[in-house]
């Protein structure tokens, strides 16, 4: 009997070569998308760095409801390493 996540992944997995080749041109186009000096200026923008925060804070504010607010210092502290590595200030 296979696991539940080796069943999950059966489904997900591309089933021919074409979705693999379909799959590689999105992650290419991506690349391509993100490495444009347009974007990079966009995403290190003052607006970025707001859109940013306010995501991460509604997350923070997500989980800390769900888990009845046990966890609020690690879940800060979550938040304030992701806004590290995303953010610019």
């Amino acid at each position: 009997m296979r696991s539940r996540v080796a069943y999950g992944l059966a489904h997900v997995a591309p089933s021919n070569k074409e979705d693999v080749v379909g799959l590689d041109d999105i992650t290419n186009k991506a690349k391509e998308f993100l490495n444009d000096n347009k974007v990079k200026e966009a995403l290190n923008s003052e607006q970025a760095e707001g859109i940013s925060d306010k995501l991460l804070d509604g997350v923070a504010d997500a989980a800390n409801k769900v888990t009845g607010g046990k966890f609020d210092s690690k879940i800060d502290d979550a938040r304030n390493a992701a806004d590290e590595k995303i953010g610019d200030e």
